[in-house]
């Protein structure tokens, strides 16, 4: 017997409390209002008449649903956060919509929205629900999306930590190597919804005195969910032995059981008094296995990183621990010594300015970062012992940064065994023969191994992890503050490449051939793992939502020009929403002022500086702008994309110049924060007042002066040489 056949429709319609007619226009200005299907609340109603949960989650959901911290950009129209409104103010109205919404919640510490609303989609169609509510599958996903940042201030993160951390200490080892990386393997959304209503349709059955699930994989994820909304009655169980709950619940989770033959399946039986037990193996659609798998769960809570990498690599406790320390240790590397570069498309071979613009990894850290730096891989799940932090992590930094001093990485790109290159790529090739190196030169300094316990797979896949898990790390510098939702992105060949060439152009900038790492594809990539799931994210992207967040360019909020500051990104929790009718929209970027606004423009001026009349020295002060000039910007919708365009507007009464007198300014937003990047900034040094009269007499002398112009408008800086190099 099929399950849809076994399952009877236990919701109608009628029961619905959208029914009534206020109700449902309510119910059409709700979904419009979040661009989402009316009749997919009917079916998320429908579907939590099925989900009995505790008593205390359905408080916390109908308070989460209330929304939370919003920031609102008045000049721009723009609306980041939690609004409160829309179907959220429907769904903490009804038990059943709290229940659907609860589950969801529970998914998403390793799923992303789309496959949350693909599970629940699923079930949907097991439970009938949709025989009187029909919705299409994007529907659901969509409507899941409009709901999800609600969830992240009671997502069971600490709840999934403390699972894998448990399970992870209590596997057994076959010959060194840790066995259980299915646990951290994703289980298609047909399976996983049938275990669920399965489990749920037994629970609410008064016939049934005890539910068993046996299985592995997703099991983390699948317990959490359980243990999370059901505390009181779900005891979980390793190799039969009892690791959360209290026993004799009415359902028992067993991982590792003895009953299962297949990795991927999931064994549920229903226990009847003096009755037959039902059992039903629920089987999972397999994947091939590669050496990198791509069929990993999307993320996992940051906090459950080192259990999970022990799981995807089968490393030992001490393996571990060395990822952990020379990881740290190369952060510190990073902070020290790493640096961003730009270089000049139009720079001369003639003079002796550098043909690039630089700054400091440290220089654009923000303040939350530099003050957890050194300790910071506590948030993925290592516990560095202070002695350990005070010395050894400093004696690997200072062999690391005494090897940069005298290598010649440029030939490091050839190195590397043909076997790591085939499974990583040539830069993580090359970065594992950097780290094996420094781990010789270490050996040498100390007579002590760098690598306590190489394990069974070699020093390759402690470096792998090392690698990943450094710049995973690093990308919390452009945070003006730390995000608690911020997920660990699963360690995938694409993902570790992508590091690796962050890594190899912070570190590796004065190599022949070799480019610094550009400011703008490391915030990219920052931004793109701040955000659950794969989100994409563009050069021109000022605001970006994924999966119920939103990261934008701080600067949106308040205009600076202090360095760190400007290139802050802020990451909040809900949408990012437009307009006086708070629309919701996917992402915001920056167009060029001539494609949106092409009537308004300035021409730049120029004007000598001048400090001195006659003999007398005036001093150096900004000149007044004589067009009354500011900067205004338009924000335009096309379709889920809103364009912002800046542009420099004069007062109405001021005459722009003529065509004939010079170039368009462009002004940007990006542009203008790159250059405060890597500008030179003065500010705290100091001259006494004698010293700078004596300075500009000197400079009058040499006739400098007559070099510089004042650039009233240029996004390059106040000044400028006459031959267009900037200084």
């Amino acid at each position: 017997m099929s399950l849809a056949q076994s399952i009877q429709a236990q919701w109608d319609i009628g029961q619905s409390i959208f029914t009534i007619k206020d109700r449902i226009i309510e119910l059409v200005r709700a979904g419009s209002e979040d661009d989402v299907q009316p009749q997919a609340i009917l079916a998320m109603e429908g579907l939590g008449a099925g989900i009995i949960v505790h008593n205390d989650r359905i408080g916390e959901g109908k308070l989460a649903l209330k929304g939370g911290e919003s920031r609102r950009m008045e000049k721009l129209l723009l609306l980041v956060g939690l609004s409160g409104g829309g179907v959220a103010r429907l769904m903490r109205e009804s038990t059943p919509c709290i229940a659907s919404f609860l589950l969801a919640v529970a998914c998403k510490t390793c799923l992303t929205d789309d496959e949350t609303g693909a599970i629940l989609y699923e079930m949907m169609v097991l439970r009938n629900v949709l025989q009187t509510v029909p919705v299409f599958k994007e529907q659901i996903c969509q409507f899941v999306g409009a709901i999800s940042g609600y969830g992240y201030s009671i997502l069971p993160t600490d709840d999934f930590n403390k699972i894998a951390t448990v399970v992870h200490e209590n596997l057994h080892y076959n010959g060194g190597e840790l066995y259980g990386g299915e646990l951290v393997q994703r289980l298609d959304a047909k399976s996983v919804a049938e275990v669920l209503v399965r489990t749920f349709e037994a629970l609410q059955d008064d016939s049934v005195t005890k539910v068993t699930l046996d299985g592995n994989r997703a099991g983390i994820w699948l317990v959490s969910v359980f243990l999370w909304l059901r505390p009181d009655d779900t005891e979980v169980k390793l190799y039969n032995r009892r690791i959360f709950g209290q026993s004799g619940s009415r359902l028992e989770i067993t991982l590792f059981s003895e009953s299962i033959s297949e990795p991927g399946d999931w064994a549920f039986s229903a226990w009847h008094l003096e009755k037959n037990i039902s059992t039903v193996v629920v089987q999972a659609e397999l994947e091939p296995f590669t050496m990198h798998p791509t069929y990993f769960i999307s993320h996992i809570p940051l906090g459950s990183a080192k259990s999970y990498i022990a799981l995807q690599y089968g490393m030992s406790p001490e393996s571990l621990e060395d990822v952990g320390r020379v990881a740290a240790a190369l952060i510190d590397v990073v902070f020290e010594c790493g640096e961003f570069r730009e270089y000049r498309s139009n720079h001369s071979s003639r003079g002796t300015s550098k043909p690039y613009k630089q700054v400091s990894f440290r220089d654009i850290s923000q303040a939350a970062y530099i003050s957890k730096y050194h300790t910071i891989l506590e948030l993925f799940g290592w516990k560095p012992e202070a002695t350990f932090v005070s010395s050894r992590q400093a004696a690997i930094v200072e062999t690391f940064k005494a090897w940069l001093l005298t290598a010649e990485p440029s030939e490091i790109l050839k190195a590397g065994s043909e076997d790591v290159k085939a499974v990583s790529g040539d830069v993580v090739a090359a970065l594992i023969a950097v780290l094996q190196q420094v781990q010789d030169q270490y050996f040498k300094d100390h007579q002590v191994p760098l690598l306590e316990n190489k394990g069974l797979k070699g020093e390759w896949s402690i470096f792998q992890a090392v690698i990943h898990i450094t710049v995973e790390a690093l990308y919390f510098s452009i945070c003006d503050r730390f995000p608690s939702a911020r997920p660990f992105r699963p360690l995938t060949h694409f993902n570790l490449s992508q590091n690796a060439k962050v890594l190899w152009r912070l570190l590796f900038h004065e190599l022949p051939n070799a480019q610094g790492c550009q400011l703008d594809e490391y915030r990219i990539e920052a931004i793109k793992a701040m955000l659950p799931g794969t989100p994409t994210v563009g050069e021109t992207d000022l605001a970006v939502e994924s999966n119920g967040c939103v990261a934008f360019t701080s600067p949106l909020l308040q205009v600076t020009t202090n360095r760190r500051a400007c290139y802050a990104v802020s990451v909040v929790p809900g949408t990012l929403r437009w307009g006086e009718d708070n629309l919701p929209f996917k992402n915001l970027i920056e167009i060029e002022a001539q494609e949106f606004y092409p009537s308004v423009a300035l021409f730049q001026l120029s004007a000598l500086v001048q400090p001195f009349r006659g003999a007398e020295y005036l001093g150096l002060e900004a000149q007044a702008d004589l067009f009354g000039a500011h900067v205004q910007m338009l924000v335009s919708p096309s379709g889920k994309t809103l364009k912002l365009s800046s542009y420099i507007k004069p007062r109405a009464e001021s005459k722009p110049p003529s065509r004939s007198k010079g170039p368009l300014i462009e002004v940007g937003l990006l542009a203008s924060i790159r250059a405060l990047v890597f500008a030179e900034h003065v500010s705290g040094h100091s001259i006494t007042a004698l010293g700078e009269k004596s300075l500009a007499e000197a400079w009058q002398e040499r006739n400098i002066f007559q070099q510089i112009m004042w650039s009233p408008m240029s996004l390059s800086g106040s000044l400028q040489l006459a031959d267009g190099e900037v200084t």
